[in-house]
Order: C-alpha cells, then sequence, then structure tokens
C-alpha cells in the first residue's frame, strides 16, 4: 500500500513538473481557498464573542 503512494505521488509530481503553469494555479486557488475560510470563521469568532 505505501508503495502505491509513493507510485501515485512520483507519478503527480512529474506531471505538475510537466506543467509548471497549471500548477501554480492549483496552489494559488489552493491558497485563495484556504485564506478565504480563515478570513471567514476569524472574523465570524469576533463578531460571536462575548464583549468584555
Amino acid at each position: 500500500m505505501l508503495r502505491t503512494w509513493f507510485t501515485d505521488a512520483h507519478y503527480a509530481a512529474r506531471r505538475l513538473r510537466a506543467r509548471p503553469v497549471y500548477s501554480l494555479l492549483a496552489v494559488l486557488t489552493l491558497a485563495l481557498g484556504i485564506g478565504g475560510t480563515a478570513a471567514v470563521f476569524g472574523i465570524a469568532r469576533l463578531l460571536s464573542a462575548p464583549a468584555m
């Protein structure tokens, strides 16, 4: 099972190196999604916190 995972990871890395623009777009999309989610939850946490 571990060998299959390494084979899949190697194949994925090879494909991503072959298309650097696609790789950059994928990484930027993930970064924007994670950052946006963190920002929304941070704002929601601030708004729902009791006033001290």
